[in-house]
């Protein structure tokens, strides 16, 4: 049964009646909930840290990923292997369709370590909050 309004009123006594539109009741205030409670935990505040004046305060980078980001390319210059490779992960990822040009301008970039492993790294963009 999807909602109130296909009960047939004809088939159940009052009580049952009832019962089952409270229940589709029910079910459509929790879906309002799960969607209040997943918009409410977009705008929950994040855990990066402020300095005194209300700003993000400056992180340092990990020595590790600035290797990592440094050793990388940008995905429309991979050729080859690489490139094959590269595809193979954005179709186990589900962004193949994003074209490698629009990629490059979000400054995604793409890495193979020493064994052969392809991965994507992007930047982590530093917001305000006002």
């Amino acid at each position: 049964m999807e909602s109130a309004e296909e009960l047939d009123f004809d088939l159940y006594d009052s009580v049952s009646c009832r019962k089952i539109m409270n229940q589709c009741r029910d079910r459509g205030h929790s879906k309002k909930d799960n969607q209040r409670r997943a918009r409410d935990d977009l705008d929950a505040p994040s855990p990066c840290t402020l300095d005194q004046t209300g700003l993000l305060a400056h992180q340092l980078a990990d020595p590790h990923i600035k290797l990592l980001w440094n050793e990388s390319v940008d995905i429309s210059e991979m050729v080859g292997i690489e490139q094959s490779d590269m595809l193979r992960l954005r179709i186990m990822l589900g962004i193949e369709k994003i074209s490698t040009e629009s990629l490059s301008r979000y400054n995604v970039r793409g890495h193979v370590d020493s064994y052969d492993q392809p991965a994507i790294i992007y930047p982590r963009y530093e917001y305000q909050i006002i």
